[in-house]
């Protein structure tokens, strides 16, 4: 019924009649718009939803339509891959944060796909990732993530190893304010697409990576399933090979869903940036 309701607010009829044939939807958020799982919504009157007829991106204003970056070409993305998974942190007496067997699992499925050369547990500090993100094409994060409403850039962060665990914490303050000019960051972490809202759309991770240059970011709702995000985030690599982005992601959902039928398993990320 939520889901029946959602829709009808945000794709009533009048919309919803004109998405037929549609291959990519734009949304240009307000507010928090942009953090609805708008590939799981259900317009057609039927039992399709979105994600069966349209890729989806989240614009971050109508200027991507003036600017909208270079047109995707996956040998110039795949160059230079930066994979990190499951970075080792340590213990801390206020946090108690386990380990991600299947971050780190999918971090290696996806550096094999991309022919590089991971950086998981005490091989992921800070330090080396934040110097290897700045000259890579594909930023790729599999690991714990933070967000706070109340403190988007400070408390927004990826958390990756470090002398202390506070140390590793990779914040939207500085990321924003670094140059990241790669193709695509794939955040597949957490809540990654959540922060504060305002009324041009979210501030937090994902439009921090979008001002630091990072021209796509794929960024999640919610907390994520370990081994459906495993098999969504390879089927993405594979798809992105031949398709842009935003058209992978919607292919690697839908094989997703043959396995992982319930859209809080497969319906947690959005592609935020260039359409193209």
């Amino acid at each position: 019924m939520a889901e029946t309701n959602l829709t009808g607010m945000l794709l009533p009829p009048s919309i919803a009649s004109k998405l037929a044939g549609i291959e990519h939807l734009i949304i240009v958020p307000a507010g928090s718009i942009g953090t609805v799982p708008f590939p799981a919504l259900k317009p057609f009157g039927n039992n399709d939803a979105l994600v069966d007829r349209t890729s989806i991106t989240i614009a971050p204003s109508l200027a991507e339509f003036e600017n909208s970056g270079s047109k995707w070409a996956a040998a110039a993305a795949f160059a230079r891959p930066l994979v990190v998974g499951d970075p080792s942190l340590p213990v801390s007496d206020e946090w108690v944060i386990p380990p991600l067997p299947g971050a780190r699992a999918e971090a290696k499925d996806v550096a094999k796909l991309l022919n590089s050369r991971g950086l998981s547990g005490d091989k992921a500090l800070r330090s080396a990732v934040v110097q290897r993100a700045l000259e890579a094409s594909v930023i790729y994060v599999a690991a714990h993530g933070s967000s706070d409403p109340a403190r988007p850039l400070d408390g927004g962060f990826l958390m990756l190893s470090g002398p202390t665990l506070e140390s590793g914490w990779w914040t939207a303050r500085e990321i924003q304010t670094s140059k990241l000019p790669a193709e695509l960051a794939v955040l597949s972490a957490c809540q990654t697409g959540l922060g504060q809202v305002h009324d041009g759309g979210m501030i937090g991770l994902a439009r921090a990576f979008q001002l630091a240059g990072t021209q796509r970011v794929i960024m999640s709702l919610w907390n994520v399933d370990d081994e459906a995000t495993r098999l969504l985030m390879t089927r993405l690599i594979i798809y992105a090979a031949k398709h842009p982005p935003a058209e992978a992601l919607r292919l690697a959902m839908v094989d997703t869903r043959k396995d992982y039928p319930d859209p809080a398993l497969w319906a947690s990320f959005l592609m935020f940036g260039s359409a193209r």
